[in-house]
């Protein structure tokens, strides 16, 4: 028998999925969205991309560990899905906040 236990929940996702929406057409910079935060678990943070300008992901985990200060940064692809909708040039940062 499997014991599942939940870590974390989120009571009012749609508020959540509209801030990050709003967020993601802003002009925001790392210093901005790391700026004062003590609630960030900086273990670890990832790093998406579809089809990069050359040296933006190398600027982008640059200012990570310099601004959030993050032990392990792991860069991955956005798939084709998430691709084809967002397009190429699209980067997602994912961290998770202190439990």
């Amino acid at each position: 028998m499997m014991t599942v236990r939940l870590i974390a929940h989120t009571p009012e996702p749609e508020k959540v999925v509209a801030a990050a929406a709003k967020l993601c057409y802003s002009d925001a910079h790392i210093t901005d969205l790391l700026d004062g935060r003590d609630d960030i678990d900086n273990s670890m943070v990832f790093i998406s991309s579809c089809q990069p300008k050359p040296g933006c992901m190398e600027a982008i985990k640059a200012g990570l560990r310099r601004y959030g200060k993050f032990e392990n940064i792991i860069e991955t692809d956005i798939g084709t899905t998430i691709g084809g909708y967002s397009g190429p040039g699209t980067i997602g940062i994912v961290f998770a906040k202190k439990v």
